[in-house]
């Protein structure tokens, strides 16, 4: 017995089939949608560039936002304050120096002198600064290789000055006499037997424990900093303190000990209104901001702020990385719970893009992290796998269902 389709069948086949694929495209619509769906919460890892503790930190805060579905995470660089140019002035005035141009060469070496005292001498080595005001000493005296040449007695004390700096910055300096007029080199010789006679004392710096310190442009230490045999005088201090602009300054140690206690200084922190601005960027209503920051007893702690799009700072806390993370991770979970809920209990949510004037249009791109997700074996566990391959099973069965429904045609 064989069958054959009619016309009027055939369509009627071919509408059915044509309904299975709607319905089973329908069916897969919402899976889709919820894998779209904007996050709520936007993880941000702000950091300052080259901090010793960012890969610690980093991998911590990702591994915690990745247990509660907070993926992915963007990671943010925050620009600490831009060096000043003094290497360069130092060498452009040492040049002149050289020349016997003495006005444009103590220009060049009073600027460099300004920002050396204002900095701590942030990253010159000893030589260069003793280099600075040595050859500020020969521009204040003005002195040639011409021995009729004599300065004012001012100029010379003045110069005397910047020349024991030069000499305690780096003791036991010698000098080529080619290079240098004599009566420079008389009155360095004198320095170096004065700073050699001068009472030594003891600077300590209360700095954190995280903080580099540095005396003098020598190598750095820990804080709290303690600095033996130095010679009474003017000397040079620089913090440099993950998570705070760096401090440096000329101080003047005498006596037998001096304590050194660094003012307030400016965090380095992403900004509520920026974070907010990359939240919206990423179609979230919050962002989760985690900056590395020093913890007790010199350890490293991890400061979490919910900010949500307007900039408003909900909620904050500052979790230690010490331990096995238990504290992080429930940190991360009550933050991102308290943004759901917020986000439910808004009347108005937030939607759409960013107007023109937004912060967030002017941001370069994010840098997102994102860790692969381990998905399941067909062998190891069957419907585990056909959930995670739910989009291609669904395409197969509609392929199949049409195949079979328009070949119900069977020829004599």
């Amino acid at each position: 017995m064989t069958f054959r389709l009619f016309p009027r069948e055939r369509l009627r086949a071919v509408q059915a089939g044509r309904m299975l694929v709607v319905a089973l495209g329908l069916g897969a619509a919402p899976v889709a949608r919820a894998n779209d769906a904007p996050p709520t919460v936007h993880p941000i890892y702000a950091q300052i560039k080259d901090a010793p503790q960012n890969d610690l930190a980093l991998r911590r805060f990702q591994a915690a936002a990745r247990r509660f579905g907070l993926e992915p995470m963007e990671i943010v660089d925050i620009e600490s304050d831009p060096a000043p140019p003094t290497a360069e002035k130092v060498r452009t005035g040492i040049e002149l120096v050289r020349k016997l141009e003495f006005d444009a060469g103590r220009t060049a070496l009073d600027e460099a002198a300004a920002e050396v005292a204002a900095t701590g001498g942030a990253g010159l080595e000893p030589a260069v600064l003793s280099d600075l005001f040595l050859y500020r000493a020969w521009a204040v005296a003005r002195v040639t290789f011409n021995a009729e040449h004599v300065p004012t007695t001012v100029a010379r004390a003045q110069a005397y000055a910047d020349l024991t700096r030069a000499v305690a910055l780096v003791p036991g300096r010698p000098l080529n006499p080619q290079q240098f007029p004599p009566l420079l080199l008389e009155d360095w010789a004198r320095a170096v037997v004065d700073v050699k006679s001068r009472p030594q004392t003891t600077v300590v710096v209360r700095a954190a424990p995280e903080a580099l310190v540095s005396c003098d442009g020598g190598p750095p230490v820990p804080g709290p900093a303690t600095f033996v045999g130095v010679s009474e005088g003017e000397h040079l201090i620089h913090i440099d303190e993950p998570g705070w602009a760096d401090w440096g300054g000329a101080i003047t140690a005498s006596g037998p000990r001096l304590e050194v206690a660094p003012p307030a200084r400016r965090a380095l922190t992403l900004t509520e209104a920026t974070a907010a601005a990359h939240a919206r960027r990423m179609g979230a209503r919050f962002a989760l901001v985690a900056e590395p920051r020093p913890g007790r007893d010199g350890g490293l702690s991890l400061s979490l702020r919910l900010i949500d799009a307007n900039g408003v700072r909900r909620d904050a806390v500052i979790e230690s990385l010490a331990g096995d993370g238990g504290g992080l991770d429930a940190a991360v979970m009550r933050l991102d719970e308290q943004a759901r809920r917020l986000d439910r209990a808004r009347a108005n949510p937030t939607t759409g893009a960013p107007a023109a004037s937004d912060p967030a249009a002017a941001l370069p791109p994010p840098i997102l992290t994102v860790t692969p997700t381990q998905r399941a074996g067909l062998a190891d566990d069957p419907l585990a796998w056909a959930r995670d391959h739910w989009p291609l099973l669904t395409a197969v069965g509609v392929m199949v269902g049409a195949a079979v429904v328009l070949s119900i045609s069977v020829d004599p």
